[in-house]
């Protein structure tokens, strides 16, 4: 059995050493990251999903034939284009008015487009 003294000297022991060790944090909860996550989600995917609908609507074959959606990311849509004739026509079409409609559809500020060779 521990004398006094040895239990006085464990328990000093004890305490020199709570002294330096980190300090307890207790662990954030997930809940406020996962559903500010899933919010965004959920609004990209339904603004994905109105820009894909309404291209498919709006867009004249002759366009759907030389370019396709990449995406929406940042209010930007981004059209993909096979050559620069493909772009110039495009942007021909966009400006006449069917960029305005798909830019309301799904609330996008502007729309980009990139010719891809690789197409």
């Amino acid at each position: 059995m521990s004398t006094p003294r040895e239990l006085k000297h464990s328990l000093a022991s004890i305490e020199k050493l709570r002294a330096i060790r980190p300090g307890f944090r207790a662990a954030g909860t997930l809940a406020t990251p996962m559903n500010q996550l899933c919010q965004t989600l959920r609004r990209q995917s339904r603004a994905v999903g109105g820009l894909h609908d309404t291209w498919e609507r709006l867009a004249p074959p002759e366009l759907k034939a030389l370019c396709r959606v990449r995406g929406l990311s940042k209010r930007t849509i981004t059209l993909l284009v096979r050559d620069s004739s493909a772009c110039f026509e495009a942007d021909r079409l966009l400006r006449a008015g069917l960029g305005d409609e798909l830019c309301r559809a799904c609330g996008a500020a502007w729309i980009r487009v990139v010719v891809d060779t690789s197409q």
